[in-house]
């Protein structure tokens, strides 16, 4: 009995050796694109990794406080600094109401300018006082705003600007005092800058026969010194601009808003007024 035969099997025809070769050249390009470009991948992650860590290092230990607040004015994020300056705690920060930290009298300021932020989208600025363990301090910050119109998310750049604010108001209250004792003298006193009147007290008011100072401040020196004198004054101004020096008192005779004619005994110093320059000329009634 003869074998059963078996039947041949069907299948793809083998491929071409050229052909073959030339999908191996293909994948193998493929393959070295992908390392390559795995390589830029890695590249850029360095990177990455470089930039978090500088940026991570100029927000962490800058000397300036930085915080992030939520659209409810929570404390989302903040740097080392805001804790040595807010005397609290990092973990104790976060999620902490920020305007609590605010004095009382200044969290209305500061909820218009987080108002206004989410209105016109431009950062504001603004000083108010702060308070830490109780006890306030003066802060400058700078607010910018992200996400929402209306009450948005608010960055904020804050320094303590205490020393330089008390400086200011205890310059301004010294100032105010001066001013006050100035004008409580009975001396006259007429501060100008290229003869025109910038400041008068009330006794100079009463000296010209005004009724006010703002009948004296504006008008010109000259108008009010009498004719045969207006070259002595001059200059003596003049003098007083090159040297910066005290001049002695001399007489003089002067012109009332009504024109009539009265002597004085009168003395004058460059001074800094607003910045500029200035001469202060006191007046005594001569004897």
């Amino acid at each position: 009995m003869s074998d059963p035969k078996i039947p041949a099997t069907t299948g793809p025809s083998p491929m071409p050796l050229d052909e073959a070769i030339a999908k191996l050249q293909n994948l193998l390009g493929q393959q070295c694109a992908l390392e390559e470009r795995n390589r830029e991948l890695q590249r850029e992650l360095d990177d990455l990794k470089l930039s978090n860590s500088y940026y991570f290092e100029h927000y962490e230990f800058a000397p300036v406080t930085y915080l992030s607040l939520s659209d409810t004015g929570l404390i989302l994020q903040h740097n080392r600094n805001a804790t040595a300056l807010l005397g609290i705690p990092g973990k104790d920060l976060l999620g902490k109401w920020f305007a609590r930290l605010i004095h009382g009298d200044d969290r209305s300021r500061f909820e218009a300018i987080r108002s206004r932020l989410g209105d016109a989208r431009q950062p504001a600025s603004c000083e108010l006082r702060m308070e830490r363990h109780g006890v306030q301090f003066w802060a400058h910050l700078w607010c910018s705003s992200k996400g929402k119109v209306g009450y948005p998310e608010v960055d904020i750049v804050m320094s303590d600007i205490n020393e330089r604010k008390l400086a200011e108001l205890a310059l301004v209250a010294s100032q105010a005092r001066l001013r006050a004792m100035i004008e409580a003298t009975p001396e006259a006193i007429l501060v100008h800058r290229l003869g025109k009147i910038l400041f008068v007290n009330r006794a100079s008011v009463r000296m010209f026969g005004a009724s006010s100072a703002q009948d004296l401040v504006g008008r010109l020196t000259w108008e009010l010194i009498h004719p045969d004198y207006r070259e002595q004054q001059a200059g003596r101004m003049n003098s007083l601009l090159q040297r910066a020096s005290i001049e002695p008192r001399v007489e003089a005779k002067f012109l009332r808003l009504d024109g009539t004619v009265f002597d004085v005994e009168v003395q004058g110093m460059a001074i800094d007024y607003d910045g500029e320059t200035a001469i202060h000329i006191s007046f005594v009634p001569a004897t």
